[in-house]
């Protein structure tokens, strides 16, 4: 319910809750003896509790891998005068730069080509025994780590811009000095077409390092997801 792609609103509920059923079922039988508690008792509804908040967990922190690339492609967007360009974003129901939604295509593309969706259910099952079902749960210092794990969110989103914002900064102190050499010349009516032609050309030498930046992200959040529920992870991609 909370995991990226999976988890978004353009999936029905319907499909949501029988895919989770589906999952249940299959795993189950693979899972180490639950603690016997009381069904009805406060012990049972703080274990419901715990296991929801370690799922939700989880899946926050694919959803913030996906908000990097998101940001990045914003960040790009409105430096390069491609902000204009608008779209729906269905996931959200919010309206975002288009370049921010290419990424974030992208994105999907990738994680879905890497079984991204499948590593996250192994995740899931494993810390049914790494982090065993009791009242106890996410300790402080993974709920710490999920806040330090937002803040990256930020800078990964910057670094995937930076030599884009960069280069665009170049382009427009080139500008700055047209204007002193030639004062007459209209630098609003050539400026706009020429910020969009070295936009377009600076997100097409952006997305060649798209690959790595998600990935070192990638790997980050599974690193994370892995921390929080008590187990080691490896560090492919």
């Amino acid at each position: 319910m909370s995991m990226v792609i999976i988890g978004s609103i353009i999936i029905s509920r319907i499909k949501r809750v029988l895919l989770a059923l589906l999952v249940t079922i299959v795993v189950a039988p693979m899972l180490p003896p639950m603690p016997d508690v009381e069904l009805l008792g406060v012990a049972s509804f703080v274990i419901s509790v715990q296991q929801v908040l370690i799922g939700i967990a989880v899946g926050f922190i694919s959803r913030m891998v996906f908000e990097t690339v998101i940001v990045g492609g914003q960040v790009v967007a409105m430096s390069s005068g491609l902000g204009f360009a608008q779209i729906n974003d269905p996931s959200s129901g919010v309206t975002v730069p288009a370049v921010g939604q290419f990424f974030l295509m992208m994105a999907t593309l990738v994680f879905l080509s890497i079984d991204g969706h499948l590593l996250m259910f192994e995740i899931i099952v494993a810390s049914f025994t790494s982090l065993p079902v009791s009242t106890s749960g996410l300790l402080a210092s993974s709920i710490a780590e999920i806040i330090s794990f937002a803040s990256l969110m930020f800078s990964a989103g910057l670094m995937m811009a930076l030599a884009a914002i960069i280069s665009l900064l170049l382009v427009n102190l080139s500008f700055g000095i047209l204007t002193k050499v030639a004062p007459t010349l209209n630098i609003f009516s050539i400026g706009f077409p020429i910020i969009l032609t070295f936009g377009l050309l600076i997100l097409w030498f952006t997305i060649g390092g798209f690959l790595t930046h998600f990935n070192q992200q990638f790997v980050r959040g599974q690193q994370t997801m892995c921390s929080i529920v008590n187990m080691e992870c490896g560090h492919g991609s």
